[in-house]
């Protein structure tokens, strides 16, 4: 079987896939790479590995190279496309070939406030160009639990959106010492890591931190990036009087930054519905860290079953997230059973390794009519889920459910 994977270039996030893709009994397993990595990413840590790998294939790099790369996805039985240009895809479509593409969500957006209609050349412009994938065997692996709600909104990917992702790297650890390892000296470590962007909303992780401080509970927020926000966040902390509280660290390679989860106790996830993944949320489950994480991340509604293997806060809801926090930091057995849980999720369930055998599963059952039923995680159906799914608890006093 051979199986083109097509997207911007090769990174941590889809190296591990890859290699799972690659190691699949059978399988002829080819990356397209259509572009350079971008600067900046280098200067955040991340490394370029578009020359990783012998079955990666360097588009932009020359004439032969582009030809060999449009000759692999004609002949491919099974074509993955993700940041590519869709000109590659059209004459594989209109041969009546499976593409499988995937996606994050279409409309980010911070407040979650879609309005797809107010600019109508661009909303009829989307409607022709998307409305045509109905027609064809092209379906869409969502990476983003919003995404099959934002296909719907042009009435495409009618029961064509599958539950996909990011897949990092997943450790296997003794998670028994893992555990052990947390918590060191009395201290509970929280870690929040991401770029310092508006979206990714790091000046939360130090209103928590203020509010544990003045509740006296003794911890220490590590702080992992770099960005336009990182100035003003390091002057919040210090007129909070957050020194020797908070730490920021600036940017680190990504083997650093696993190095702080396997520490940490809990992991801050704060970003709004900018956040079409969230790949940190498999690094920290994996690390065994119990997660409090906003609802309106792409990853949240995916992963995190709440109150089992993590915590879901609703969006601007902070009393809510900081009375998650403050309860994880009270009990060290809740933290050990949701960072257990969250381990064996990652290990057993949401992890590259299922993902291929997933994908070879699904292509199975939709083209060659195979009788095989994927239930639940990695390549199950995708519900239409929208944005605002999940209400606070302050609003009518009950406790939400998170949809699986």
């Amino acid at each position: 079987m051979k199986i083109v994977f097509c997207s911007n270039y090769m990174n941590h996030h889809q190296l591990y896939l890859s290699r799972a893709l690659a190691a699949l009994p059978d399988t002829d397993y080819t990356f397209i790479a259509s572009e350079p990595m971008e600067g900046d990413r280098m200067q955040g840590g991340w490394q370029d590995m578009n020359t990783a790998a012998p079955w990666i294939v360097r588009a932009y790099e020359s004439k032969e190279q582009f030809r060999k790369a449009m000759k692999l996805i004609g002949e491919a039985d099974l074509v993955v496309a993700g940041s590519c240009p869709m000109k590659w895809l059209w004459l594989r479509v209109l041969r009546n070939k499976p593409v499988f593409l995937y996606s994050e969500r279409w409309f980010k957006t911070g407040e979650g406030d879609i309005r797809p209609y107010r600019d109508l050349h661009h909303f009829l412009s989307n409607l022709l160009h998307r409305k045509y994938f109905n027609f064809f065997k092209v379906y869409m692996l969502c990476a983003s639990a919003y995404t099959a709600y934002d296909c719907s909104i042009y009435h495409n990917f009618k029961g064509k959106c599958f539950k996909w992702g990011y897949f990092p790297e997943t450790v296997k650890y003794d998670v028994d010492q893992l555990l052990a390892g947390k918590s060191q000296k009395g201290k509970v470590k929280i870690l929040w890591a991401g770029r310092f962007l508006d979206w990714k909303h790091p000046e939360i992780a130090v209103k928590i931190s203020e509010r544990l401080k003045n509740d006296g509970f003794a911890f220490q927020l590590d702080m992992i990036g770099s960005g336009p926000m990182q100035d003003s966040v390091a002057e919040t902390a210090e007129k909070a009087g957050l020194n020797g509280y908070v730490f920021l660290h600036g940017a680190m390679h990504p083997e650093q930054v696993r190095q702080y989860m396997e520490n940490a106790d809990i992991f801050l996830f704060t970003s709004d519905f900018n956040e079409g993944w969230g790949a940190v949320l498999n690094e920290a489950m994996n690390s065994a860290c119990a997660v409090v994480a906003c609802h309106a991340i792409g990853s949240v509604p995916f992963l995190v079953d709440d109150g089992v293997n993590g915590f879901i806060y609703n969006y601007k809801d902070t009393d809510e997230m900081y009375g998650i926090v403050k309860r994880l930091v009270n009990d060290g057995a809740l933290r050990k059973k949701i960072g257990q849980a969250a381990y064996d999720t990652i290990a057993e369930e949401w992890n590259a390794d299922v993902a291929a055998k997933r994908l070879r599963m699904l292509y199975e059952r939709l083209i060659e009519k195979k009788d095989i039923k994927i239930e639940h995680g990695i390549c199950s159906e995708a519900k239409i889920l929208q944005n605002f799914w999940r209400k606070s608890p302050k609003d009518d006093g009950r406790e939400p459910e998170c949809p699986q």
